[in-house]
């Protein structure tokens, strides 16, 4: 237990010391771009980042599962030739970064779309390279690029602020800043990778991909369609309520949002170790987790029931005169954060149980429900209270789907208290 809280502290300061230097910055940012900068940004991280989802398959969330090395290794094999082609993918797409753009109507799209192949070989190899730090339980190393990505991102958004570069700069600073966290964090990694896989058999990827299959098959559509699905208020309504309206509700999701998603990353890294060694062991794992559920629960009430009621007021004064919606859609999406905060932590649970396929069907569900909000609002509501409908069901779907994360653990310690289990994830 006490290891496993040290590995939880070291990855929570790291995520603390990121998220405290992006929050400092914005007060800057804010008087240096415009909100149709950070709508920009937000649709090119929409983009960029479902080509990545598409390109590793969601196979890094099974390199810790193995219990042979040779089987992790076999997967990162599979993940290299997926994500390879990915990047050639994208780089043909070229020829129409134009029409994208004119779609969308934003500034500059086009030529933010050129980063695509950068930006995915990087972030791609990273996300191979964290699951095999968390299989060595090496998690200083996943907290020191996360500190390093956030102080160069910071540093560079700032710099190229002050120097007036406009909007694509944060485009500049979002892709260069993780290269040179992996520059600096990733050759030992790589080249220890590399080694390994000169010694992988065709045959063993094959096998251990067939083993894994449920991953690219239901895990991986289903955060593709999660991310799209929280990417849908910036696709569907830039063109229909203005760049400028979406960018408070872009800068909202970015200062609430996914600070709280990188927190729940750097539990869920440590959790899904310890839980799919509990399964490979067959051992009780509901308590832990129905543990977690409570403790989390009761703190995100009492902080955002606080927040909600200061927020408009203090980011009005933060970020600068006119940024005051931004702090207005804050306090519409506290509810959904903290039920998207507990279900993206305890999402390791349909993963280590390879409940995978359910799983897919609750974020379709969740998608099309989102898509049905947000078509009613366009056509019958104004842009905030568009975002209000598009909050509810945001909470309902992910209360219900950490409620069901809850149930099906419990279930799978009664198999064991009934001795019933069979199968299991060897290798």
């Amino acid at each position: 237990m006490s290891s496993k809280i040290g590995n939880i502290s070291k990855l929570l300061s790291a995520n603390i010391i990121a998220q405290v230097v992006g929050m400092l910055i914005y007060p800057l940012l804010t008087r240096m771009y415009q909100p149709d900068d950070f709508t920009l940004l937000s649709l090119f991280l929409t983009i960029a980042n479902a080509l990545i989802i598409i390109s590793t398959g969601d196979l890094q969330y099974a390199i810790p599962l193995p219990k042979k090395e040779e089987g992790a290794y076999a997967l990162v094999g599979v993940m290299v030739i997926s994500l390879s082609s990915t990047v050639i993918i994208s780089m043909a797409a070229s020829f129409f970064y134009d029409k994208i753009a004119l779609f969308f109507g934003v500034q500059n799209l086009e030529w933010a779309l050129w980063y695509l192949p950068i930006y995915i070989s990087v972030i791609g190899v990273w996300q191979i390279l964290a699951y095999l730090f968390n299989r060595d339980k090496q998690y200083g190393r996943i907290a020191s690029y996360q500190v390093i990505q956030s102080l160069s991102n910071a540093g560079l958004k700032v710099t190229f602020g002050i120097f007036s570069v406009g909007g694509i700069a944060l485009i500049d600073a979002s892709v260069i800043g993780p290269l040179i966290a992996m520059t600096i964090i990733g050759p030992s990694k790589i080249k220890e990778a590399i080694s390994h896989l000169r010694h992988i058999p065709t045959h063993l990827a094959k096998e251990y991909l067939s083993k894994y299959r449920s991953f690219p098959l239901y895990s991986m559509p289903k955060n593709l369609v999660c991310h799209l699905s929280n990417g849908l208020p910036v696709l569907m309504l830039t063109s229909v309520y203005g760049a400028t309206n979406v960018g408070y509700f872009s800068l909202a999701i970015t200062i609430g949002y996914l600070p709280l998603a990188m927190i729940a990353s750097s539990i869920y890294q440590v959790m899904l170790r310890n839980t799919s060694e509990k399964v490979n062991e067959r051992k009780a794992i509901f308590p832990e987790i129905h543990q977690f559920f409570i403790y989390a629960s009761t703190i995100l009430c009492f902080v955002f029931s606080i927040l909600y009621f200061i927020l408009p007021s203090v980011t009005e004064f933060l970020f600068g005169p006119g940024w005051g919606m931004t702090g207005e859609i804050l306090g519409i999406l506290l509810p959904w954060f903290a039920t998207g905060f507990i279900a993206n932590t305890l999402v390791f649970v349909p993963e280590t149980l390879l409940r995978l396929k359910s799983n897919l069907i609750i974020e379709i569900a969740f998608i099309v429900l989102r898509i049905l909000a947000l078509a009613y609002g366009i056509s019958n509501l104004s842009f905030i209270a568009t975002i209000k409908l598009f909050c509810i069901i945001s909470f309902a779907i992910k209360l219900f789907q950490a409620v069901w994360f809850l149930w099906i653990a419990k279930q799978y310690d009664k198999t064991i208290e009934q001795g019933t289990i069979n199968g299991g994830k060897e290798d």
